[in-house]
């Protein structure tokens, strides 16, 4: 097997089958906004609890 085949297999094989490309895509970016989410519920929180404690 040539060096020029493995690397067009390579990048052949992760994109024959799109849909697992697309729901891996999916799956990256929900984790980057998975992330911020938690903390602007943990800061949401802790403002209540102060708006609470003043009340």
């Amino acid at each position: 097997m040539d060096i020029g085949d493995v690397i067009s297999d390579s990048l052949r094989y992760p994109t024959s089958n799109w849909s697992k490309v697309i729901s891996l895509g999916v799956l990256f970016l929900l984790s980057i906004f998975i992330i911020p989410l938690f903390f602007s519920i943990r800061i949401y929180i802790q403002s209540c609890k102060i708006i609470l404690y003043l009340v």
